[in-house]
């Protein structure tokens, strides 16, 4: 995983397959989010999915800077991830 961006507002992070069998999308946004905010969704669909050019795939992870605990929610940041798609070897 690179880190890029300005840090400004959003975390950029690009998820690049170091295997030839990496996990599924959705194992590694469930344990990125349990990290952060301690909960995990339970579809794709919930991390604002879409498809970016090169055929990455787009997700995102809000922090709420404070938590439950004092009432502060701030969903201005959060973690963009795009992870890249895997190259089948055709040799």
């Amino acid at each position: 995983m690179v880190l890029h961006g300005s840090l400004n507002r959003d975390m950029d992070l690009v998820a690049i397959p170091w295997v030839d069998d990496p996990k599924p999308h959705l194992e590694l946004l469930q344990e990125m989010e349990r990290y952060v905010s301690g909960v995990q969704h339970t579809k794709v669909e919930d991390y604002g999915y879409s498809v970016l050019p090169g055929g990455r795939h787009s997700y995102y992870i809000n922090i709420n800077r404070g938590g439950r605990y004092n009432n502060y929610l701030d969903e201005e940041f959060y973690l963009d991830i795009s992870i890249t798609p895997l190259v089948k070897n055709e040799s």
